[in-house]
This record gives C-alpha cells, structure tokens and sequence, in this order.
C-alpha cells in the first residue's frame, strides 16, 4: 500500500510541476508581449525626437539666418542714411 501511496504522491507533485512550467512559459510569452509593445514605442519615441530634434535645428538656422537678414538691413539703412546725409550736404553747398 506504501508504494501506491507513493506512486499517487509522485503524480500529483508531476502535476504540480507541470503546471508550474505552462504557468512560468505563459508568464514567459506575455513578457515577451511587453517586451515588443515597450521597444515598439521606444522606436516611436526615438522618431519623434529625431523629427523634434530637426525642427529645433531648423529653426536655430532660421533664427541664425533672420539675425543676419537684420544686420545686413541695418547696415543698409546705415548706408543710405550716409548716402542722404552726403546729398544733403551736397545739396546746401
């Protein structure tokens, strides 16, 4: 009788243990599931930032490019207020 006893303990640990294995392997998939879904939005966040990263240069070049369109402008005032300063003086001699 022992060894039936034995043999029926034996079983059920078995079972036990096999239920175990699917549990830890369907624990197993859906970290993988996770695992998927968290690099699928790193990638996106990574595209995000490239493009944001893009539009921050672009305009650093267009801040870069409006300061120069300004001194050039103020130059060019600078210019033709000497040049109507000189035809005034022209003008009055």
């Amino acid at each position: 009788m022992e060894i039936k006893e034995t043999e029926t303990e034996v079983d059920r640990w078995r079972e036990a243990c096999e239920l175990e294995v699917e549990a830890g392997k369907k624990e197993l998939e859906e970290r993988d599931k996770v695992v998927v879904i968290l690099k699928q939005e790193l990638e996106r966040r990574k595209a995000a930032l490239e493009i944001s990263n893009g539009k921050l240069e672009l305009k650093k070049e267009l801040a870069t490019a409006a300061m120069a369109a300004e001194a050039a402008a103020e130059k060019s005032l600078q210019l033709a207020g000497s040049g109507l300063q000189d035809s005034m003086s022209g003008l009055r001699s």
